[in-house]
This record gives C-alpha cells, sequence and structure tokens, in this order.
C-alpha cells in the first residue's frame, strides 16, 4: 500500500509539472498567434501605433513610413 501511494505522489507531482509548462508554453502560443493575425499591435509593437493614427496627417504618415522604409529612424 505504501508503494501505491509514493506512484500516485509521483504521478501528482509529473501532472503538476506538465501542466505548469503547458500553461507557460500556451500564453507564448497565443502572444504568436495574436501577432501574426495582427491583433493589439499597440501592444506589441508601440511604434507601430504612430504610423495608424486617424490623428495624424496623412502627409505625415507618409514621410514616417518612407523613412522607415530608408531605414532612418524617427
Amino acid at each position: 500500500m505504501a508503494k501505491g501511494g509514493l506512484s500516485k505522489l509521483a504521478n501528482l507531482s509529473i501532472t503538476l509539472q506538465r501542466r505548469w509548462s503547458n500553461v507557460l508554453t500556451d500564453q507564448q502560443r497565443q502572444h504568436i498567434v495574436e501577432m501574426f493575425l495582427g491583433l493589439r499591435t499597440d501592444t506589441y509593437f508601440p511604434s507601430a501605433r504612430l504610423l495608424n493614427s486617424p490623428d495624424l496627417p496623412l502627409e505625415a504618415r507618409l514621410c514616417l513610413a518612407s523613412k522607415r522604409a530608408d531605414g532612418q529612424s524617427k
């Protein structure tokens, strides 16, 4: 009976380790999927918000986009 109790404890330990690992892995996968789909871009790409701002005039957005394409910052 004692041996059965130890195997149950070992199984419980393995179960908890796997569960914890899955929680961390699932969160990383969720972030990857959100980035791929373009969701929550303000969280993952805060500087991209400037280009998509409706308050910014079109000419300024185009200027910023061309600077980024040329490799310049700001």
